[in-house]
């Protein structure tokens, strides 16, 4: 079964720090009976560069983003294209 995420929300401002990190939240996943133990697990993203600008680009891959939970192998995540955060 595939599910997606309702919204992955990236902070949409960061402050410089120096580093590629952006956080990310989730609202809920779209797909999912309410009763299975299913969670999301967000890992580091990265920007795709450190530098201070708009709508930079943020690298998300399937070792970043993972489900988890008792039946966890039976559903397929779709991480959604082009997200883009400031910092």
């Amino acid at each position: 079964m595939r599910i997606t995420t309702d919204k992955l929300t990236p902070k949409l401002i960061k402050i410089y720090d120096g580093n590629y990190i952006a956080n990310i939240s989730t609202q809920k996943l779209i797909g999912v009976d309410h009763n299975n133990d299913l969670k999301l697990k967000i890992d580091s993203c990265y920007f795709l560069n450190k530098n201070i600008g708009k709508n930079i680009p943020i690298i998300i891959t399937n070792e970043n983003i993972k489900l988890e939970g008792i039946l966890a192998n039976n559903y397929k995540l779709n991480i959604p294209p082009n997200i883009y955060a400031s910092i």
